[in-house]
């Protein structure tokens, strides 16, 4: 696989972060009590993070932050 095809997954990889960091912190700062039910199954099934619902709002703006500057860097290679 050649640099342009590396380059092409790099940015398939930043904008799907992008978009899941963007929709978490929308969840985060609009709907708490849903994403709270999906942590309550989450900790059943897979791992324990309450830390995440206490700070949710600070959460919210670092994840809303990361996928702003993922959309931003795949934008900045998709031009290359």
């Amino acid at each position: 696989m050649g640099i342009k095809g590396r380059l092409i997954i790099y940015i398939g990889i930043l904008l799907v972060v992008g978009i899941l960091s963007f929709l978490f912190s929308i969840a985060l700062f609009f709907f708490p009590e849903q994403l709270k039910k999906l942590n309550d199954l989450g900790n059943r099934i897979l791992f324990t993070d309450e830390r995440a619902i206490v700070y949710r709002k600070l959460a919210g703006i670092f994840l809303l932050c990361l996928g702003i500057i993922f959309f931003i860097m795949s934008w900045y290679f998709k031009g290359r």
